[in-house]
């Protein structure tokens, strides 16, 4: 309660204020309640015990209590009518939600695709097929080829064709045919890496992907990865078996182009 003089705090059993030194004996009882939820509590106490908050005495009509220094306190005191009430808060609200993670294109593109890396078998059925597809590709125009190249260098105005004439007939009409079998080669391994996989692959259930994206390779990594394929064959196809011990079975020309080949579920 507080001293009805100089409205200072009084001391819990305190017969005299200490501040001004009136006698406390003469002041009425007063019933000491709680500002925020209005229980009662003991005469001296300076904080509730239902709540924890601080509490204060109503005093006189004309007489202001000294406010307890506690700024974490919400009071509101009424100079001309000791009323208190509770001072207006703000609602409640839940915290916001953060969105269901969403998984991204290139991780869900990748689900479609099997963890496991193809083998050595069964990339090496996939060669042997692609290779088969190629030879049916460019026969035809390979023959076709080789055929005019043939009759353009073989002299047929001559009564008799040397021996050395003869094989330059022949060796162009190779060679014109093995250009042919190469240019479709290009076009095709190109072409199909580049869609993630040969038809050979396809038929085998495999498919190449770029290792960082887990998408098609595209034609640049498709590229290079048939230029260095070609270095992968020199030493004793040394570039081919790497995949053997590599963790992520890998040739030379995958870790050039960053690409893998998985099994398609």
């Amino acid at each position: 309660m507080y001293c009805e003089a100089c409205g200072e705090l009084l001391v819990a059993g305190a017969r005299v204020c200490g501040a001004c030194g009136k006698s406390a004996g003469s002041l009425p009882e007063a019933i000491v309640f709680c500002t925020a939820c209005g229980a009662s509590t003991p005469d001296g106490a300076r904080f509730c015990l239902n709540c924890g908050r601080a509490v204060a005495a109503p005093t006189r009509e004309g007489t202001v209590p000294r406010p307890i220094n506690n700024p974490a306190q919400d009071l509101c005191v009424d100079q001309r009518q000791p009323s208190y009430h509770r001072s207006a808060r703000t609602p409640y609200q839940a915290p916001h939600q953060q969105a269901p993670y969403q998984v991204p294109a290139q991780a869900s593109a990748y689900a479609e695709l099997s963890g496991e890396y193809a083998g050595f078998w069964a990339r090496f059925g996939a060669r042997l097929l692609d290779t088969l597809i190629v030879i049916a590709i460019s026969l035809i125009p390979a023959i076709i080829m080789g055929a005019i190249a043939f009759q353009a260098v073989y002299p047929n105005d001559q009564l008799f064709v040397s021996q050395q004439q003869e094989d330059n007939a022949f060796s162009a009409g190779f060679w014109s045919a093995w250009a042919v079998w190469m240019v479709v080669t290009v076009v095709y391994s190109i072409a199909g890496w580049a869609q993630g996989g040969t038809w050979g692959m396809r038929a085998l259930g495999l498919r190449i992907i770029r290792r960082s994206t887990s998408g098609k390779p595209g034609f640049g990594p498709a590229a290079a990865r048939y230029l260095v394929s070609i270095v992968s064959a020199w030493p004793a196809y040394l570039g081919f078996l790497w995949m053997l011990w590599d963790d992520a079975k890998q040739t030379w020309h995958d870790k050039a182009a960053d690409t893998v080949v998985v099994y398609q579920r």
